[in-house]
Order: structure tokens, then sequence, then C-alpha cells
């Protein structure tokens, strides 16, 4: 319900008076109608300075034009001292005397704008939230940027003299420099080991780098699928023969011989599901599968081993650089493959998933496009005939 009154309201050269108001306006402004109507200085008094002058000018503009009558404004409750909000309106006649008379309706509407005065409040605390979360977006990014740029720097650096060290190792090894103790073997064969590690963990930062900075360059090349994964199956034998693990792979027959696409990345997102299968797996299996789906030209890479299993809660983060799943916390690695799996998957604009029980095993599943040397051929006459 509006709080508010009915007037009469004119002016009569200089002098302005409420003839008529009803007693809605005591809730209004704290004085009663017989005062206002005795002296609308009563009234005057009570409205906000910074209105008053806009109320007067509001008047005399209707007195020119005759038009409707609105106006809104704040004053002082007489009573109380609180700032009240009020809308009058009113349609100007003029009477038998001559006299402008404004008939209408004022009304407490403060309740109304202390709510659009909290929305435009909360507006423009969204505004500013919006701006402070671009800022902090693009401080981030450019944050990112450096970090794979001093990635990419820092690892192009350590890769030289990590592999002069290696070769230098397998010299040793090789007997080139002369023939060593077996105790002297040894240490070199443990520099070489972890000389190896290292390169690999900073292979695995500069292709991370690569793929954040988006100077991952995909090929888009034939090759035999099936001999893709035969070396990433001879790669890994050893490791699951010295485990005594069953390591199967399995190619559907429908898949074709030769498809286009990277050879060595997707090599590398093989070998790291692989090797991570196996080195989670002490007994059991681990079967390599690669089939067609059916119905949308994409093909399907399945990983499944009968290791520890990854926590349900788990299942997300070992996606993300750096972490890995409680499990793997005694296993050594960056916590970088299976980010690395990830971003090179969505990269070809495929997809990846894991499911996981634990004890009992994990299988990762990844679909990438099947394109053809056929599909390469019909793409470049349509191109040529368009």
């Amino acid at each position: 319900n509006l709080q508010g009154a009915i007037y009469e309201f004119f002016v009569e050269g200089e002098v302005w008076r409420i003839g008529y108001i009803t007693q809605g306006i005591y809730a209004l402004a704290g004085i009663t109608a017989e005062e206002i109507m005795a002296d609308f200085d009563t009234f005057a008094r009570l409205i906000h300075p910074e209105d008053l002058k806009p109320f007067v000018e509001s008047v005399n503009a209707v007195l020119i034009d005759r038009s409707t009558w609105r106006f809104e404004g704040r004053l002082f409750h007489k009573q109380t001292g609180e700032l009240r909000w009020w809308r009058a309106e009113s349609v100007p006649t003029v009477d038998e005397n001559g006299r402008v008379v404004f008939k209408g309706v004022i009304f407490d509407i403060t309740d109304r704008r202390n709510a659009e005065e909290q929305v435009q409040r909360q507006n423009e605390a969204l505004v500013k939230a919006n701006r402070e979360l671009a800022v902090a977006r693009r401080q981030a990014e450019l944050a990112s940027k450096l970090k794979s740029q001093f990635l990419a720097t820092m690892s192009h650096e350590l890769r030289t003299p990590l592999n002069a060290i290696i070769g230098y190792a397998q010299l040793q090894l090789a007997g080139i420099v002369g023939v060593m103790t077996p105790e002297q073997l040894g240490y070199q064969e443990r520099i070489l080991i972890n000389a190896q590690h290292l390169l690999h963990l900073i292979n695995d930062i500069l292709d991370l780098s690569k793929i954040e900075a988006g100077r991952m360059e995909l090929a888009e090349k034939p090759f035999s699928l099936r001999a893709c994964l035969g070396e990433v199956m001879t790669q890994n034998k050893v490791l699951a023969d010295s485990k005594g693990l069953a390591f199967v792979l399995e190619v559907d027959d429908r898949l074709p011989d030769t498809i286009i696409g990277d050879f060595g990345r997707i090599k590398q997102i093989a070998i790291n599901l692989v090797s991570n299968a196996i080195k989670f797996t002490d007994r059991g299996s681990v079967q390599v599968k690669a089939d067609l789906v059916e119905g949308n030209n994409m093909w399907r890479l399945t990983v499944a081993d009968t290791g520890v299993g990854i926590p349900s809660h788990q299942q997300e983060i070992i996606f993300d650089e750096f972490l890995q799943a409680e499990n793997g916390l005694d296993r050594g690695g960056s916590g970088l493959g299976l980010a690395i799996v990830r971003k090179l998957v969505l990269a070809m604009r495929g997809t990846i998933r894991v499911s996981s029980e634990v004890g009992r095993g994990s299988t990762f599943t990844v679909t990438l496009p099947l394109v053809t040397e056929k599909d390469t051929t019909q793409m470049l006459s349509a191109i040529s005939e368009g």
C-alpha cells in the first residue's frame, strides 16, 4: 500500500496555497493537514535543499504549458528527521477565478527508491567486480604466458648440458675411454639413468609450455596406427615382463591400415597411458585396445589395467599439472604425464575419460577423429572443384 494523500494546490499570482489535503500527509511529512493548509511554507521548509529549486522550477514550467505535473523529491519528516522520498502527480486546470489549480496525489516512494538505490549499488559493485575480474584474468593470462616462456627457455638451456652428460656416460659405458671397474660402471649407469629421467621430465615441461603458449604444431601425415602401437608395446614389454604382467594389444580389424595424424604425439599419448598402467599394476594385466567408434568417424584407444586404482575424488585432479593421485605419491614422476596427454588429446579435438575402482584397476579411454587418406583426397577434390 502506498502511503500518501489527495490534495488540491493552487497558485494565484505569487501565492502558493494548499486548498485541501487529506490526513495521509502526516505519515509522509510529519505535519497535519491543518498545518499545511494554513501555511504552505510548513511543507516547503521540509523539502531537501537540493530538491527545492527543481520543485519550484517544475511548478513554474507547468504554469506556462499546462502539462501534467510530476515531481519526485526528498523531504525530512518533521517529527523524526528521517529522510523520505515523495512523488506528486496532478493535472493542472484553471478555475473560474483564473487560478491554476493542481488536483492530484502525493505519496511516499521511500521503499521503492531505497530498493532502486540498493539495486544500483549492487550493479555498481557487480561492474566493479567484473572489471577487477577482467584485470585479474589478464594478469593470470600474462603470468601463464610468462611462465610458459620461462619454462620453454629453461628447458632448452637445461637440455643442452644434459645431452652432453648422457653422451659422455654412454661413451664411458661403451668402453671408449678405457676399461672401468664394476664399481665405476655402476656409477656411470646411475648417472645415465638419472640423466635420462631428468631429460624426460624436462621434455615434459617443454611440451607443456609449448601447448600452453599455443606453439604446439600437430602433424597431419599418413602413418600406420598398428606400427605406432606396436612400437609402444615393444618399448614397454621389458618392464611389463619384469613384473609378470599379461601385456596384450588388440587392434580392431575395421580400422584402416593407414590414418592421417601426428605419429609422434599419438605415440606419446599411448606411451604415457601404457607406462602409467604398468607402473601402477603389480599383478594381473595391462590391455591396450584400438577400435572403431561406430557412426561418427572416430577411433578409440583404451588402456585398461588391474592395478591400484584411483579414488573417485582424485579422478579429476590426475589431469592437472604437477598433481598426482594419492596412490601415486610414492611412485616418482613429475605429475605432468596425464596433463600433457589431456592437452594433446584436446588439441586433436578428442576426448579422454577415466573409470577406476580402488584395488581393481583403471581404464583410460581416448577418442580421436579418424581421418584417412581417402578423406583427405575427397576434401582436396571438393576444394579444387569449389
